[in-house]
């Protein structure tokens, strides 16, 4: 890459101050019209198939930045009143008793040991990732949605900590599946972080390799996101085999706690400018002291989430939709009051520090995003008495870390191609567009040849 052109880059997604809690929360909302609305036109004219369901999953998504930036509720009220229509068209339409068809594609919760939610929820991370990892290159993607510099809240801050708790959320520990040998967990535990590990290489020698711009305080100068998620993996199950599951929340606050106190007591210094105070890089662990402390936070959030995950996959064998749906709403009520309390009397918001009000914000909104996933399901099954599946949802959790993989190939691809400073919004637009289909595409293939797989 081209030094200028580097450094342009880099320039456009600095000092970035944020968004509201608010305007985050509407935009990671839209999942909810994304679920409902391939539910409604299935039902009110037996309509589906990946292209539809493409187009519900991901359209929303790029319109609440290309036609409602700015004016999310009036996106919000729009999608609602299409899916109004849509769904008195079903339930005029319902018939007596639901099909045989229909009846196969019941998903009753005790039957599924990972409720249906979770897996939609887990989709949806999967695809506003895609989507913004490369929509932040282009001027029609809003600043305030890029991640923050250090204190705030952007779209883009969310990512690395909804993987976290998607990974913990369906963890073995949260499953409630335990190994009777610890040399096996540990060699699969190993075995698993590996292609994390690689994976992080990869990028890291591709990056310095092909001269790609970098957020150098985001991580470090060497760390990064893969790096992350193989040191989580490889310490949460060091510190499971000493900690039993169960203990997951209190265990959770212990290391919040303890490292928001050495944040304030000194830690934050030494992250944002170095152990000299000067913004040294010197050394391999100035050089990547984000990412290396950033991690105690992540622990804390990954163990918050092993204590829902726990608590939600014991619910779908003994809680009806109703009562999952208060305790979500409860969860995320209790993560967004953490996060103004400490933001009143602590700090702000930090995904760079990964700090405790950081972790409750993510609990919060979580919560929020599985409850609005929630109320699709208990809506469909009030009215239809099923539920559909989604065949796309399915197909990119199924497969989420290789398409992140291959949306991350095509992203540098595009950026390496064209100048993405000088594209017209128009064009920006229609890239997006076909990069989604591509990685749609792939998800569906993906999923269709393992699908024969299984049936061979």
């Amino acid at each position: 890459m081209d030094v200028d052109y580097k450094k342009a880059k880099e320039s456009f997604i600095l000092n970035v101050d944020g968004t509201t809690s608010l305007e985050v929360g509407l935009v990671l909302g839209l999942c909810l019209w994304s679920s409902t609305l391939p539910q409604a036109l299935f039902a009110a004219a037996g309509v589906g198939g990946p292209v539809i369901e493409a187009i519900g999953i991901v359209y929303p998504i790029l319109a609440s930045f290309i036609f409602f930036d700015g004016t999310l509720v009036s996106l919000h009220c729009l999608l609602a009143l299409i899916s109004a229509a849509v769904w008195t068209v079903a339930i005029l339409r319902r018939p007596a008793e639901a099909s045989v068809k229909e009846k196969e594609l019941n998903i009753k919760p005790e039957q599924h040991r990972r409720p249906q939610y979770i897996t939609n929820y887990r989709s949806y991370v999967y695809i506003g990732s895609f989507i913004t990892i490369l929509a932040v290159d282009f001027h029609i993607y809003p600043r305030r949605f890029a991640k923050t510099e250090t204190y705030g809240k952007g779209v883009m801050d969310v990512g690395v900590g909804m993987f976290v708790l998607i990974s913990a959320l369906v963890s073995a520990e949260a499953r409630g599946i335990y190994h009777s040998s610890k040399l096996t967990l540990l060699l699969k535990t190993l075995y698993s972080a590996a292609p994390l590990v690689l994976l992080g290489v990869v990028r890291l020698l591709t990056v310095k390799g092909v001269n790609y711009q970098e957020h150098v305080s985001e991580y470090g100068v060497h760390w990064n996101f893969f790096f992350t998620l193989a040191a989580l993996k490889i310490f949460c199950t060091f510190a499971n085999l000493i900690i039993h599951a169960k203990y997951c929340f209190i265990t959770a606050s212990m290391i919040g706690l303890g490292y928001q106190y050495a944040l304030y007591n000194g830690l934050t210094n030494v992250m944002l400018h170095g152990t000299d105070g000067l913004d040294s890089r010197e050394g391999l662990f100035n050089a990547n002291r984000e990412g290396i402390f950033s991690t105690l936070g992540y622990v804390s959030l990954y163990f918050y989430g092993v204590a829902l995950g726990k608590q939600l996959m014991n619910a779908s064998e003994t809680w009806s939709r109703s009562k999952t749906l208060l305790f979500l709403i409860a969860v995320s009520f209790a993560g967004y009051l953490g996060m103004y309390s400490l933001e009143l009397y602590v700090e702000q918001v930090s995904r760079r520090l990964c700090n405790l009000p950081f972790v409750f914000w993510m609990i919060g909104l979580a919560a929020q995003n599985l409850a609005l996933q929630v109320m699709v399901e208990l809506t469909t099954v009030r009215f239809f008495g099923y539920l559909r599946q989604n065949r796309m949802l399915n197909a990119i959790n199924q497969h989420g870390l290789l398409l992140f993989l291959a949306s991350n190939v095509l992203t540098g691809l595009i950026n390496l191609s064209i100048n993405t400073l000088k594209v017209s919004d128009n064009a920006a637009h229609a890239i997006l567009v076909v990069y989604m289909g591509l990685v749609c595409a792939i998800a569906s293939i993906l999923y269709s040849d393992s699908g024969k797989a299984k049936s061979s």
